[in-house]
Parts: structure tokens; sequence; C-alpha cells
């Protein structure tokens, strides 16, 4: 092409990219309603149900005692401390135990 556009490639990207609409137009609409509900049908009320879930999550946080905290300290260009808020919710609480130097801390419930 003379815009500069590249029309093919060795590995034939170009090829099959520029084959994939005209297989797709080649079925009928009806098909293409029916694969694509069929696809989406199980995982569109998951996807939903998630979104609510995240969202409701996302507000809890925002409002933490954790979250004003690090938007302090990074106003304050700072690293956060977290060593505060050892709780991940109402229960179960946890704690970081680091036996060995060397080794990643891990969490321990808190009776």
């Amino acid at each position: 092409m003379s815009a500069g556009i590249p029309t093919d490639r060795a590995d034939g990207v170009f090829t099959v990219t520029f084959n994939r609409p005209q297989r797709r137009y080649a079925l009928t609409a009806a098909a293409l309603c029916a694969t694509w509900m069929l696809m989406k049908r199980a995982t569109l009320d998951e996807v939903r149900a998630q979104i609510a879930a995240e969202v409701a999550q996302s507000g809890r946080m925002r409002v933490a005692p954790a979250a004003r905290e690090a938007c302090a300290a990074f106003l304050q260009r700072r690293r956060p401390d977290f060593s505060r808020f050892d709780s991940c919710g109402p229960e179960p609480r946890f704690r970081t135990v680091n036996p060995d130097p060397d080794s990643r801390p891990r969490l321990q419930t808190v009776p």
C-alpha cells in the first residue's frame, strides 16, 4: 500500500486478521447471536455478581483507617506504616510471623 501500512507479514498475521471478519460475515446473524449468548450466559451473571462484590469491598476499604494512613503517607512522601492495622476484617485477626529472618513473613491467626 502507498500509505506505508504493512499488507503482509512473514508469519501470515495480516492474512489471518483480514480473513477473520470475512468468515464471521459468512455465518448467519442468528447463529452468531446464539453462539454469543451461550458463551456469555453463565459468565455474565458471575461477572455481575463479582463486580457488585468488588464495589462493596472497595467502598468499605476506602473509608478504613488503613486507607487514611496510605493517603497521609503519600501526601507526606513517606512509606505507610500499616503495623497498627493487623486485622483483615472483624474476624479472624492475623499477625505477621517471621521465625527465620531470611524467609518470607507468614500470617498467623490470633486467638
